[in-house]
Parts: C-alpha cells; sequence; structure tokens
C-alpha cells in the first residue's frame, strides 16, 4: 500500500495510518501487524498507543476495533416510494462500469450536493433574496436527485463488485452527513429564510433524525432511514419540490396564512394571540420538524424496545445488559 498522510515526509507515520486502513478493509482483526514503532521497536499494544497520543489519533478501544472489523451493514425496511424508485436504482446501478469502486460512486453524489450548494451561495450569500435565476432552481434540484440516486447505487456496486468494507460503511455516513447540512442549507436559500434563529433551528432539526438513526445502528444493528411511512427519500423529493416550487422567487413562501390577532383553537377552546403574521415557510418548517420529531421518535422507541428493563436503560445510559 502507498503511504498515507505524512508519511511521505516520516516514514514512522506509515506503518500506524496503514493498519488503519488495513483494519478496516478487511473483515478479519489481525494482531500481528497492530503498530510498528521503530524508534521504540517491537510491535506492543503499548508502543502503538504510546505513538499513537504523540501523533494526536484517537486510540479506539479492544471492542470497538471488533466492533469495525465485524461490523456488517443491515438496512430498514422501504417505504412504498422506496420501493417505486427502486426499479430506476437498478437501472442506474447496472450500467455503472465495473471498475467504479463504491466509495467513488459516493463521493460523485456528494460533490453533486456540493455543487448545487455553492450554486446557490452566490444569489444568497445570507439566505435572503428576491429572485434567483430559474436555472439555480432546477440545477439545485437536479443536484439533489443525483445524490439520491447515487447513494442509492453505491450500496449495490459494493455487492456487485464484493467492495463491501467497513470502511464503505463509515464513508458513506460521513458523506450522509455532511450531504444532510448542505442540503438542509440549500432548502433555506431556496425558501428565504433569512432569520437566524430558524436557520439554526433547521439546521439542528435535520441533523436530530440523522443522529438518533446513527446511535440505533449502533445499538440494534440496523440503520433505519424512515419511520414506516416516510423517510429519506420522502425527504429528499420534498426538497426537489421546493426547489421546483419556488421558480422565479421566494414569494410563494411568503405569503401569509394568518394574519396578526387573535385565533381561535377548535376543540380546545383555546385562543392564541398572534404579534406577527404566519406565512407559508411557517407551515413548512413546522411540517418538516413534524416529520424529523416523529422519525426520531420512533428510532427512539427502537432504541428502547432493545434492552429489557426500562430501569436498567436508565442505570447503564443505553448499555445492553449481558445474557
Amino acid at each position: 500500500r502507498r503511504p498515507l498522510l505524512g508519511a511521505a515526509r516520516n516514514p514512522s507515520f506509515a506503518p500506524v495510518w496503514s493498519h488503519r486502513f488495513h483494519l478496516l478493509t478487511s473483515d478479519k482483526l489481525c494482531r500481528k501487524d497492530w503498530c510498528v514503532v521503530p524508534e521504540r521497536g517491537g510491535t506492543d499494544e503499548s508502543n502503538c498507543r504510546t505513538k499513537g497520543a504523540v501523533l494526536g489519533m484517537a486510540v479506539l478501544s479492544e471492542s470497538a476495533l471488533q466492533g469495525i472489523a465485524t461490523h456488517k451493514y443491515v438496512s430498514g425496511d422501504y417505504t412504498w416510494l422506496d420501493h417505486k424508485m427502486t426499479p430506476w436504482w437498478n437501472w442506474a446501478a447496472a450500467r455503472l462500469p465495473g471498475s467504479f469502486h463504491p466509495n467513488l460512486v459516493t463521493l460523485i453524489g456528494v460533490l453533486g450536493v456540493v455543487l448545487g450548494y455553492f450554486v446557490w451561495v452566490p444569489f444568497a450569500p445570507n439566505f435572503d433574496y428576491d429572485e434567483a435565476p430559474v436555472w439555480v432552481y432546477l440545477a439545485a434540484a437536479f443536484s439533489i436527485f443525483w445524490s439520491q440516486t447515487m447513494d442509492a447505487v453505491d450500496g449495490k456496486q459494493a455487492r456487485r463488485t464484493g467492495a463491501c468494507s467497513p470502511l464503505g460503511q463509515m464513508f458513506d455516513h460521513g458523506c450522509d452527513a455532511l450531504c444532510t447540512h448542505l442540503l438542509s442549507m440549500m432548502a433555506i436559500s431556496a425558501l428565504g429564510v433569512a432569520t437566524p434563529w430558524k436557520v439554526t433551528f433547521i439546521t439542528c432539526t435535520s441533523l436530530v433524525g440523522f443522529w438518533f438513526a446513527t446511535v440505533a445502528e449502533y445499538h440494534t444493528g440496523m440503520l433505519s432511514t424512515n419511520d414506516g411511512t416516510s423517510g429519506v427519500t420522502e425527504g429528499q423529493f420534498l426538497l426537489m419540490g421546493a426547489q421546483l416550487l419556488t421558480l422565479g422567487g421566494p414569494w410563494l413562501w411568503r405569503t401569509p396564512i394568518i394574519n396578526p390577532g387573535s385565533l381561535q383553537l377548535p376543540l380546545v377552546g383555546y385562543t392564541l394571540s398572534l404579534e406577527r403574521t404566519v406565512t407559508l415557510v411557517d407551515v413548512a418548517i413546522l411540517v418538516g420538524t413534524y416529520n424529523t420529531m416523529r422519525f426520531s421518535f420512533v428510532i427512539f422507541c427502537s432504541l428502547i424496545t432493545e434492552y429489557t428493563d426500562y430501569e436498567i436503560v436508565l442505570a447503564n445510559g443505553f448499555t445492553k445488559p449481558a445474557p
């Protein structure tokens, strides 16, 4: 293997990074090449931990290393829209060259989102704008669709070429985390949301569901991307729809829905006093927040049901009791 990072300048870097890469791309945990520290000699674990501390690298525990080496990706159930999109994803995957590494497919999808994000930057640097060219909305919507397709076919490409590995899973997760943030920024740009607290709220809310899904995968061994009725695919199509509905400008989202004054809530008999106009963008934020929170709640319940005693969950902090 070629030396990574600082290995060209300092040969002692190479064994450490080489082992990390070997560990993540293999199905077996090989201890004999744990670490080689030429300055101190030997290959014992204590030397490696010392060298890791000098390099500033995080040292994983034995159980964490075993978990990485034996990790197998297990996907959750498909939604109705996932099933409808599967023929397209299969068609696209079948036309990928066999020489394309699945991580390259993932990276190509991420680059599409990055491009769509930077298309928006000149026109809405502060998320507040009056008009943008039609091609900006079309390019943003296409970048979301492109990313969705590549994210769906990279796993199919990995299975077809026999290149499945824990490294690919970790790389895919990292790219998904980046795309989640960039997609929320693109949505904020299209909607013309310039209020600081709203920008912060939308960004944090979009990441909550991702965080819950990742934590649940760690404990349950399955990555859930939907709550049974809607999920990531539906959210991506909503983002595409938001871009297309905003063709010409964000005037649609500034349409007033409820004017300031008193609002009588039906059924509960409560009068709500509004000091500002509720616009369509406020409704869109509310609907998006509800869907994300519902998904997060379903994932949280799956964590709870993974354990036999609620008191054990509280005492051990989601540490599964021994059988």
